[in-house]
């Protein structure tokens, strides 16, 4: 049986016991937090969760957009369209009345 793996993990095991606690650490990390790195690091989380946020806000919106035009849909509103200026816009409940006259 090949026992190398088993060896490979017993040996990281070991220096991870015996290795100094400051080595664990980055310098960020073990470093003073007010450091401009830290700051730094700290805008860079700030500016990522801002962007995140405005995506998930645009997603949310959007399908609340949705939501709201398929209310008005089922309760057979006309929907405004960008072809609802031409003369030949249709209306819901004039597309319901051309297709139940349509065998």
């Amino acid at each position: 049986m090949n026992r190398r793996p088993e060896k490979i993990l017993c040996l990281l095991g070991a220096l991870s016991v015996v290795a100094k606690s400051s080595a664990l650490a980055c310098a960020t990390c073990y470093g003073a937090s007010d450091s401009p790195l830290a700051q730094g690091m700290n805008w860079g989380i700030a500016t990522l969760l801002g962007v995140i946020g405005a995506v998930l806000a645009g997603v949310v919106a959007f399908f609340v957009h949705v939501g709201l035009r398929s209310a008005k849909v089922n309760a057979g509103e006309p929907i405004q369209t960008a072809y609802s200026g031409r003369s030949n816009a249709l209306s819901t409940s004039d597309f319901t009345r051309q297709t139940d006259q349509n065998p």
